[in-house]
């Protein structure tokens, strides 16, 4: 479980939890950029994205969060290589995003014992 929250075992949960529904979600676990006190942090995050509609359900920390994809990843800085913030200027990165199938999730889990990051490495360790 990461220091920040709980979205690496509620939705490893989620996929493992309910099996019928788990399939038509993928599990993402992604560098996100924090916002608040954490604007300009690179941290790691697990959400699920929808295949169907194209909508993140993110249900950590007692939310639950449903937002278009593009959105949800226009505000976490998910999948921008380069953007502007007010706090430090001109940031440019690799995006890191691995998405996760119910098949490789329960691989992933029985293998590690862990509700992960499985192979995501941040820039900030979180």
């Amino acid at each position: 479980m990461s220091s920040l929250g709980d979205c690496y075992e509620v939705h490893g949960r989620f996929m493992l939890n309910n099996f019928r529904d788990a399939d038509d979600y993928i599990l993402v676990h992604a560098e996100v950029m924090g916002q608040g006190q954490l604007a300009g942090v690179p941290y790691g995050h697990c959400f699920l994205i929808h295949k169907a509609t194209d909508t993140v359900h993110d249900l950590s920390n007692g939310r639950d969060i449903k937002m278009p994809r593009m959105i949800y990843y226009l505000l976490g800085k998910i999948d921008q290589n380069r953007y502007y913030d007010d706090s430090i200027g001109l940031v440019e990165r690799t995006p890191k995003i691995y998405e996760y199938t119910q098949a490789e999730v329960m691989e992933w889990m029985s293998e590690t014992g862990t509700f992960g990051p499985w192979e995501l490495e941040t820039e900030s360790g979180y």
